[in-house]
């Protein structure tokens, strides 16, 4: 699962306060826990046996909390360190599966 911020984090390791998921369930599952090395995109990698993950392809959304957020995020940019929450709403549907990969614009790698 890859989430894209429009800037630099703090990179908190605690990411399950920051949104909820709507038409799916991210179970029991544990994640492995990867950023960028700039802190604006964070990737959740499966790290064992999926108990009850269900994101489905074109189904599931993201709820970003906003201000409601468990996990607050914190700016990077310019080594100041303002709160900065994710926007409050919903995703677009969950693109692609565990067995395929997707890449809807420039390459990236971290």
């Amino acid at each position: 699962l890859l989430i894209r911020f429009d800037r630099r984090t703090d990179q908190p390791q605690d990411w399950r306060g920051l949104f909820e998921v709507m038409g799916g369930s991210l179970g029991a599952a544990q994640f492995k826990v990867v950023w960028s090395s700039l802190g604006d995109v964070l990737m959740l990698v499966l790290d064992g046996p999926p108990n009850g993950l269900q994101l489905k392809n074109g189904t599931a959304q993201l709820k970003f909390l906003g201000p409601l957020a468990v996990t607050p995020l914190r700016t990077a940019d310019n080594e100041q360190s303002n709160g900065s929450y994710p926007c409050e709403g919903v995703s677009p549907r969950i693109q692609g599966s565990f067995g395929e990969a997707r890449c809807s614009g420039p390459g990236l790698v971290f």
